[in-house]
């Protein structure tokens, strides 16, 4: 594997763990809307774990579904140019001119 596959590996275990926090964030949310822990203190407000939750969950999405986009940016100057070369592996007439 390469640098880029280990990457790409690296950042969707990264994802993984950035929905589980999104998930406590919703799930702490949860908790205080449904009245199962007391409103206190900075919690009399719950929005603002909603608004976390949604956040580390964007981010997951990302780094799980656009990897691929990110690794392109990361690593874009480290695969070699293509060049078309002929069937017998000289170059074709179009580089030549």
């Amino acid at each position: 594997m390469s640098g880029c596959d280990w990457f790409i590996v690296g950042c969707r275990l990264f994802g993984v763990w950035v929905a589980y926090t999104a998930l406590t964030y919703i799930t702490a949310y949860l908790d205080v809307r449904l009245g199962y822990t007391e409103e206190i203190g900075r919690s009399s407000q719950p929005g603002g774990l909603l608004i976390h939750g949604f956040g580390h969950l964007l981010l997951a999405l990302y780094l799980l579904l656009g990897t691929r986009h990110l690794a392109r940016l990361c690593y874009e100057d480290d695969e070699p140019p293509k060049t078309e070369r002929g069937s017998s592996g000289l170059p074709t007439e179009r580089d030549l001119a």
